[in-house]
Parts: C-alpha cells; structure tokens; sequence
C-alpha cells in the first residue's frame, strides 16, 4: 500500500474532537471569563474514558469521529481519481494509505488519566500501556514502482490541498476552552479532595506519592506490561472507584464547559456551522 509523506498522512486522519483535550493556553491578550464552581448532583463515572472525553459539552464542537472518516475518505477518492488520471488506472482509494489496524474498543483506548483508571476489567490485562487494536484485514499492496510511489505522494498532497478549509480560529477557541476547563478542574476543591482521597488509598495499597498522571507517564512505554504495572493498575483501579474520582473529575469538567459555551455560545454556534458546510464539501467530494 502506498505510504504518503507523515504529515499529510496526519492531516487527513484529523479528527475526533477527542484530540482537543491536549489543549493549552490562549492568544495574547485573549479574555478568560471566570468559572464559578458547578453544582454536581451525583456524580457516576463513564463506562470508560474515551467515552467520557467524547461526552463532554466542548466535544460537540469540531469533527466527530465519523465526520474524520469522512474527510479521509473524500481524500482517498481524490487521491484516486488524480491517480487515474495520472495513468494508474488500477489505483483505489484504499491504496491511498495505509488503513492500519482497526479501532480499539473504548474501554480499551483511554483507560487512565487524571480522573483514575477507568474500566477495573482492563486494569490487569492491559495496564497503563496502549491498547493493541486488532489486525488489519488484508495486507497492504506494495507500490508497482518508485513513479507509482512519487505520484502518490502528490496526489495525496493535492487532494489535501483541495479539501475545504475549516474554521481554524473557531478550532483554536475550542482548545484553548479545553485547555481552560482541565485547569479549572484540576484547582476544583471537590477534585482535589478526590485526589488527596485517591492518593491515600493508593499510599496503604503500597503505592505512596503516587498520581494518576504520574502513575501513567510512568509505565506507559515499549513493551509488554510486567507484574508490578498490571498491580499498580489494579489498585490504581480500586481507589479510583473507592473515592469516585472519576465520576466527580468528568462531573466537574463538564459543569465548567457548560459555562463556557454559554460564555462563547455565538462564536462557538458559528464554528459548528463552518464545520457542518466542511462536511457537506467532503460529501460533495466523495460524490463527484
């Protein structure tokens, strides 16, 4: 299968606003609206952490996983016909990446982070390293030649290049909200009671000054996980669900992205609309 250049390859996987929780801070000068402490009811922590990264309010903005398989797929019919009408008539769509493996369940994906470790169920099988999705379903075609190779890294480039535009301040605001509302949780009262409780039973499971993030930068790496990773997950797991970390940190975070939508709710109402008419391109695209 032919490879195109990293970044374009990254560009045309783009996508789930999942990716915008890496957020950071704002431009110069840019006006932060204070956040007040929300009410949180009775916090239940998500089946797993990809869902409740998917789940928060601010994930509502931006592509949605399907609508990035969408704009793949538009590049991979772009890519085709370029390719067809440079002479590689036997060129599809699918030769113009590399599909990979397929995608790993959610419970699997996203198991730990700063709201604990989330499911129990994967916690001594998996660990803190990444899960391995399953195998592709056939094997890739090598390239005819290094000219079929050459061609399809310009038509990839091409096709990328005639995608519509999105919004990019729109998707800069919405990072930067992320960005904002793990700051804001992270300094939340109730958060922090909830760490300090889940850092105590993790300190009488043989675990002291542990953290979750710090739990996680730790083990997740090459290799297999070993014994003493998949004990720690295990009781990274337990005081998790012990002290409701999970449930009160998403609980949290959501209350504060619900004020900053209603903060932002015009710009923000304008930035999905963008987003809805790249769609729509990408369908047009496909089409023709």
């Amino acid at each position: 299968m032919v490879r195109p250049p990293r970044r374009a390859a990254a560009l045309a996987a783009a996508g789930a606003a999942l990716l915008a929780v890496a957020g950071c801070t704002g431009g110069p000068g840019a006006a932060v609206p204070a956040l007040t402490p929300p009410a949180l009811g009775t916090p239940a922590p998500p089946p797993s952490g990809r869902e409740g990264m998917l789940q928060l309010p601010l994930s509502a903005y931006g592509l949605s996983s399907d609508e990035s398989a969408r704009q793949q797929q538009a590049v991979r019919a772009l890519t085709a016909d370029c390719m067809h009408r440079a002479g590689y008539t036997s060129f599809t769509g699918d030769d113009a990446f590399d599909g990979g493996s397929g995608r790993v369940s959610d419970a699997n994906a996203m198991p730990g982070g700063a709201f604990g470790y989330l499911p129990a169920t994967v916690a001594p099988v998996q660990g803190f390293h990444a899960a391995r999705p399953p195998a592709a379903p056939a094997p890739p075609r090598a390239p005819s030649s290094e000219a079929e190779r050459g061609a399809a890294e310009d038509c990839v480039r091409k096709a990328l290049a005639a995608l519509p535009t999105g919004d990019r301040a729109g998707s800069d605001l919405v990072t930067r909200l992320f960005g904002e509302s793990q700051a804001a949780t992270a300094k939340d009262a109730r958060v922090v009671a909830a760490t300090r409780a889940w850092a105590g039973c993790m300190t009488a499971a043989g675990y002291p000054d542990a953290t979750p993030d710090g739990l996680v930068a730790r083990y997740r790496g090459p290799g297999s996980p070993g014994r003493d990773e998949l004990a720690a997950a295990e009781a990274d797991a337990a005081c998790t669900t012990g002290s409701n970390l999970a449930g009160i940190w998403f609980a949290v975070i959501a209350g504060y992205q619900r004020q900053q939508i209603a903060a932002n709710q015009e710009r923000l109402a304008a930035y999905k609309d963008e987003v809805a008419r790249q769609v729509a391109g990408y369908a047009r695209l496909i089409g023709s």
